[in-house]
Protein backbone atom coordinates (compact mmCIF):
# COMPACT_ATOMS: atom_id res chain seq x y z
CA UNK A 1 0.00 0.00 0.00
CA UNK A 2 1.45 3.41 -0.88
CA UNK A 3 0.56 5.04 2.48
CA UNK A 4 1.47 2.24 4.89
CA UNK A 5 4.42 -0.02 5.63
CA UNK A 6 3.89 -3.31 7.36
CA UNK A 7 5.99 -4.50 10.29
CA UNK A 8 4.55 -7.81 11.48
CA UNK A 9 0.96 -7.09 12.51
CA UNK A 10 1.66 -3.36 12.83
CA UNK A 11 1.22 -0.73 10.15
CA UNK A 12 3.44 2.36 9.99
CA UNK A 13 2.05 5.63 8.67
CA UNK A 14 4.13 8.77 8.14
CA UNK A 15 2.23 11.92 9.12
CA UNK A 16 3.61 15.32 8.11
CA UNK A 17 2.57 18.17 10.39
CA UNK A 18 3.81 21.74 10.44
CA UNK A 19 5.88 23.13 13.31
CA UNK A 20 2.97 25.14 14.76
CA UNK A 21 0.79 22.01 14.97
CA UNK A 22 3.71 20.18 16.60
CA UNK A 23 4.01 22.93 19.23
CA UNK A 24 0.33 23.33 20.11
CA UNK A 25 -1.13 19.94 19.15
CA UNK A 26 -3.59 18.97 16.46
CA UNK A 27 -5.90 16.23 15.24
CA UNK A 28 -5.27 14.35 12.00
CA UNK A 29 -7.56 12.08 10.00
CA UNK A 30 -6.20 8.88 8.53
CA UNK A 31 -8.01 6.70 6.03
CA UNK A 32 -6.93 3.27 7.30
CA UNK A 33 -6.05 0.35 5.05
CA UNK A 34 -9.40 -1.33 5.86
CA UNK A 35 -11.39 1.75 4.79
CA UNK A 36 -12.10 3.08 8.29
CA UNK A 37 -11.53 6.77 8.90
CA UNK A 38 -9.44 7.21 12.04
CA UNK A 39 -8.86 10.33 14.08
CA UNK A 40 -5.53 10.67 15.88
CA UNK A 41 -4.83 13.34 18.48
CA UNK A 42 -1.29 14.68 18.22
CA UNK A 43 -0.25 16.19 21.57
CA UNK A 44 1.41 19.60 21.80
CA UNK A 45 5.18 19.38 22.08
CA UNK A 46 5.45 16.27 19.93
CA UNK A 47 8.94 15.83 18.48
CA UNK A 48 10.00 14.98 14.94
CA UNK A 49 10.34 11.21 14.60
CA UNK A 50 8.01 10.40 17.51
CA UNK A 51 5.85 7.29 17.19
CA UNK A 52 2.22 7.39 18.33
CA UNK A 53 0.20 4.19 18.54
CA UNK A 54 -3.43 3.33 17.79
CA UNK A 55 -3.95 -0.16 19.18
CA UNK A 56 -6.13 -2.57 17.21
CA UNK A 57 -5.89 -0.56 13.98
CA UNK A 58 -3.17 -2.61 12.28
CA UNK A 59 -3.28 -5.87 10.36
CA UNK A 60 -5.01 -9.03 11.61
CA UNK A 61 -2.73 -11.51 13.34
CA UNK A 62 -2.01 -14.50 11.11
CA UNK A 63 -2.74 -17.06 13.86
CA UNK A 64 -5.50 -15.15 15.67
CA UNK A 65 -7.37 -13.06 13.05
CA UNK A 66 -9.56 -11.41 15.73
CA UNK A 67 -6.43 -9.77 17.16
CA UNK A 68 -5.09 -6.82 15.22
CA UNK A 69 -1.78 -5.03 15.43
CA UNK A 70 -1.18 -1.33 15.98
CA UNK A 71 -1.19 1.62 13.64
CA UNK A 72 2.06 3.41 14.39
CA UNK A 73 2.05 7.06 13.36
CA UNK A 74 5.53 8.46 12.75
CA UNK A 75 5.52 12.25 13.13
CA UNK A 76 7.42 14.24 10.52
CA UNK A 77 7.57 17.91 11.50
CA UNK A 78 7.91 20.22 8.52
CA UNK A 79 9.45 23.66 8.82
CA UNK A 80 8.37 26.31 6.30
CA UNK A 81 10.74 28.57 4.40
CA UNK A 82 10.15 32.09 5.71
CA UNK A 83 10.63 35.45 4.08
CA UNK A 84 12.86 37.99 5.83
CA UNK A 85 9.75 39.92 6.87
CA UNK A 86 8.24 36.81 8.47
CA UNK A 87 11.51 36.10 10.29
CA UNK A 88 11.54 39.65 11.63
CA UNK A 89 7.94 39.34 12.80
CA UNK A 90 8.78 36.13 14.66
CA UNK A 91 11.83 37.72 16.26
CA UNK A 92 9.64 40.64 17.39
CA UNK A 93 7.42 38.20 19.28
CA UNK A 94 10.44 37.39 21.48
CA UNK A 95 9.88 33.65 21.11
CA UNK A 96 12.94 32.99 18.96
Amino acid sequence: HPKFRRQGDDLIYDAAIDCIAAMVGTTINISNIDGRNLEANIPGGVQHGSLLSLNGCGMPNFNVPERRGRLLIRINVTVPQLSEEQKTQLRNLNIV
